[in-house]
Parts: structure tokens; sequence; C-alpha cells
């Protein structure tokens, strides 16, 4: 999480460099790792807008206007929060309110993946993005995610979910190694 973090830019590091295939791309000369606008990263604590409406919060950053309704309801059906957001009274008009105390750590997992999905950025960043799903919604959400032909780095301490994976790097306090 940490290194992912330092490379997408969201920790300000004093110290230290981070390259890849001998080019640095992390340091005191590089913040941002080139290209950092096609990615969206998706942190296990949740990012959603206080006081907006769940359709503002997936479809963040677009006027209420310019919502493309048809989108926001099929990313949540690839999220697995459709059906449950259906159920409410006001639907997508929904009110998340201060931390999104309303909802559950699972449903707000569940929105901000919408929110990414929603984003459409060919590289997904999943940091621990799932952790607080039962195993089956989280096993159909990533098995949704990897049906968008999408570049999914994910940081996981669940093994079950290195199964999606075509590359696996550990990262442990002795050493680093690709499997």
């Amino acid at each position: 999480s940490t290194l992912l973090k330092a490379i997408y830019g969201l920790l300000d590091l004093n110290k230290g460099e981070i390259f890849w295939k001998e080019e640095q791309i992390f340091g005191p000369k590089h913040h941002l790792v080139p290209g950092f606008e096609k990615f969206k990263y998706v942190a296990q604590d949740f990012d959603l807008m206080p006081y907006t409406s769940v359709a503002e919060n997936i479809a963040f950053g677009i006027p209420l206007d310019k919502i493309n309704y048809d989108l926001v309801h099929e990313v949540a059906k690839d999220a697995q929060i459709f059906d449950l957001i259906d159920s409410w009274k006001d639907k997508y008009n929904t009110i998340v309110g201060e931390n999104a105390i309303k909802l559950s750590g699972g449903q707000r997992q569940r929105i901000s993946l919408a929110k990414a999905i929603y984003a459409d950025k060919p590289v997904l960043i999943l940091d621990e993005a799932t952790n607080a799903l039962d195993e089956k919604t989280e096993n159909n959400i990533l098995n949704n995610i990897k049906r968008l032909n999408k570049t999914i780095i994910m940081i996981t301490h669940s093994s079950d979910n290195l199964k999606l994976c075509d590359h696996i790097i550990e990262i442990n306090s002795n050493d680093t190694f690709l499997k």
C-alpha cells in the first residue's frame, strides 16, 4: 500500500527513490508516475462525498445534469450494489450523510468500486478495496472488473484474490520477487 501510494503521489515522501527497469519513476525530481491520469485508485478507506446523492458519488465530478444514469446503473451492477440501491426509497437520489454513516462498510466499498468503474480508467489500483465484503460478493465484483479488460493492480492479503492475477509480486520485509 505504501509503495503504491508513493508512486501514485498520495504520499509526500522526503527521501528515497523508486526505479522501474533502471529508470527513476519516483524521487526528488519525480512525484507522480508518468501517465497517472490513466489510473484510478480505490482505497480500503472509503472516499464518498458527504451530503450528495449516491449517483453523484458514483459519477464523481460530473455535473448532476450530465450524469449518465444508464452507466451509473451498469457500474452499480458490476459492483454488486444495484439491487440494494434500487430497494431504497430514494434509490440513486439517496443522500450520503456525513462519513456515509448510514451505509455499512461493504456498501461504502461497493459504491467506491462503482465510482472507479464509472471513471473508466485503463488501470485500476485496488488497495484492499474489497476487504469489507463477503467472499462471494468480492469474487463476483473482481470477476466483473476483470471482464472489463482493464489492468488491475491489486494489493491484498487474501490469497484467494490472487487466482485472478496474471502476475504476482510479493513484497515482504526481506525481499521482493516475481512469481
